[in-house]
């Protein structure tokens, strides 16, 4: 395990002892089986959950250059405010 150096921290046993903020809505029960799950799951399993989640065809995942990332987000919000006011 690597050990990045955390401000005002000087040994590893203080970084370990450092509390984390969970994610809203999650208890510590609920990340213990989530690291479970992903650390117990065979590749063949991971490669058919990727391609379950990413299979929709409404959908598509793809690099955009980092500066044009705010234009393609408006054009993606125009684009479902355009769609909400037709069928509105």
């Amino acid at each position: 395990m690597i050990m990045l150096p955390i401000k005002g921290i000087s040994t590893q046993e203080e970084v370990m002892k450092r509390k984390q903020a969970l994610p809203k809505g999650m208890t510590e029960k609920d990340v213990l089986q989530l690291i479970e799950h992903f650390e117990n799951q065979t590749d063949d399993e991971a490669i058919a959950e990727d391609e379950a989640a990413f299979g929709e065809d409404r959908c598509t995942v793809m690099e955009v250059p980092t500066r044009l990332v705010d234009k393609v987000r408006a054009m993606i919000a125009r684009e479902i405010k355009a769609k909400r006011t037709k069928t509105a």
